[in-house]
């Protein structure tokens, strides 16, 4: 939750010098952006309204991602907000908290609310567990329905969203300039958590300056198996035979092969790197779009 605070104080200051602003709010170690977000329909409407947009975990493959597919995340919830809080979201569709774009003013107001009921609704406990995806879904799950949100807010389900999310968001395809797209053949603007896929992370990783991709592309159908959570149609991974707990933090670790045409030499990838302005800390980062370009930013929120 540490650097939710951090975010606070930077958004309060960029909200008095531009009220207009756009902001993306990520870690920045997984992130790609492979084209102008702010371009974007969807985008350009947050910033028009001074919203904001989450985008739902999940994937063609697999669908909508549910709290009670994921059991360590559920855990998290219960110990911040009890059993009774954790079994009334045990359906509902899990939010992606690393990444969030929008309108400053609205961005604001979301990273005030999430400390607010990270103090006040979550136990003592709560900011010891690496929480904040468990208070940002209790913020969006747990008192959307009531309507007790301060800020305006869309939806989107991964394979839909101009974001997009990598952890079980599969299949996906890398072509030889690098440009990762949806099967159906659209190259998100946004790409997050791409070294959860097998392959894809090897393509980025060597792209500057060695061969980024195959003569053919690469495509990803998903993991052999997947670590920590309960998914229909997916395999999941069994605990190592000396019981030693995983050495990763973070669901899930994707294990598989990646169908490969022969290596043949790649053209100039088209990726583009993340802007981001200071102050950035805990390897987060605030992408800021101040509406240089002219175009009116008006809000049309009642």
């Amino acid at each position: 939750m540490h650097r939710f605070e951090l975010y606070r104080g930077y958004l309060a200051a960029l909200l008095e010098r531009d009220s207009q602003a756009g902001v993306v709010l990520a870690a920045s170690q997984d992130l790609l952006v492979q084209s102008d977000p702010w371009r974007h329909p969807l985008v350009q409407r947050l910033l028009d309204e001074d919203a904001l947009l989450f985008t739902l975990e999940g994937g063609k493959a697999v669908g909508d991602v549910p709290l009670e597919a994921l059991p360590q995340t559920q855990q998290v919830v219960e110990a911040c907000f009890g059993a009774a809080a954790a079994e009334g979201m045990a359906d509902v569709a899990v939010s992606c908290a690393g990444l969030t774009i929008g309108g400053v003013g609205a961005a604001l107001k979301y990273v005030s609310q999430l400390l607010q009921a990270a103090k006040a609704a979550a136990s003592p406990k709560c900011r010891l567990a690496g929480s904040d995806q468990a208070v940002h879904n209790y913020l969006l799950h747990g008192l959307g329905p009531a309507g007790n949100q301060s800020f305006a807010w869309h939806m989107r389900r991964n394979w839909e969203s101009p974001v997009h999310a990598m952890a079980y968001g599969w299949p996906v395809v890398v072509d030889t300039e690098g440009v990762l797209s949806r099967v159906e053949g659209e190259a998100p603007p946004v790409v997050y958590q791409y070294e959860r896929a097998a392959g894809t992370a090897e393509v980025y990783r060597a792209m500057y300056p060695a061969q980024p991709a195959r003569s053919g592309g690469l495509r990803w159908d998903g993991p052999e198996c997947v670590e920590g959570a309960q998914l229909d149609g997916v395999k999941p991974c069994l605990p190592p035979k000396d019981n030693k707990a995983s050495s990763s933090k973070h669901a899930p670790a994707a294990v598989g092969t990646a169908a490969t045409a022969s290596a043949a030499p790649a053209g100039k990838s088209s990726q583009q790197k993340a802007q981001t302005k200071p102050p950035a800390a805990d390897a987060s980062a605030a992408a800021v779009k101040t509406g240089a370009d002219g175009r009116d930013r008006r809000r049309m929120r009642n």
